[in-house]
């Protein structure tokens, strides 16, 4: 299954890129949550899962955090080291450590975060994990998409989709406490922010 997705998104990126420049804009829900993202000390450590070329990567880096940057699309990964490496020449370097994983099997080392990234991936088995590898007061910031009607299309299949209040439920059974919490700001998708203790 790994190689089946890595080859599926490897392809989208690829035509994605091969006309234009990547847009390095965060979604607009980071922008309203940007004040909770503020990073608390120098060299704390953030995970974007999912990252694909990393806009929201060089968005937290950019903010100082240290960002590793996780997907499973080497062609992803390739866009996102190369803006890196271009900051990097033009004397802006940025702390991204790019890497490829396959996060249907990967492992999150525990305690180790201070902010994980998940926008727009759905893998309920990393759920618990997430929460351990969260240090005391490290944040999750999680958008994905939400099965409701009248919700916008969608390329992944009802599986990989929310249900109504499941996210927060979850993360609350895990420990989280909810900071934020919405369904409705952006219609078909559900956005959390929460904190551990």
């Amino acid at each position: 299954m790994a190689e089946v997705d890595r080859e599926r998104w490897n392809r989208r990126y690829a035509e994605r890129y091969a006309e234009r420049d990547e847009s390095w804009q965060p979604s607009r829900w980071l922008v309203e949550i940007e004040p909770w993202l503020e990073r608390p000390f120098p060299g704390a450590r953030a995970l974007d899962l999912a990252c694909g070329p990393g806009r929201h990567s060089i968005w937290l880096a950019e903010r100082g955090w240290h960002v590793d940057a996780w997907d499973i699309s080497d062609v992803a990964l390739e866009v996102l080291g190369a803006e890196v490496e271009r900051r990097a020449a033009m004397g802006d370097p940025l702390a991204v450590a790019p890497r490829q994983v396959d996060l249907d099997t990967v492992t999150i080392p525990a305690r180790v975060y201070d902010l994980i990234l998940n926008v727009y991936f759905l893998d309920r088995r990393l759920w618990p994990i997430i929460a351990k590898a969260l240090l005391p007061g490290g944040l999750l910031a999680s958008q994905t998409f939400l099965d409701v009607p009248g919700a916008r299309a969608s390329e992944v299949s009802p599986a990989h989709m929310l249900q109504p209040g499941e996210m927060r439920a979850a993360f609350d059974g895990l420990g989280l406490h909810t900071l934020l919490y919405d369904e409705t700001g952006d219609p078909g998708t559900a956005r959390l922010l929460a904190r551990h203790p």
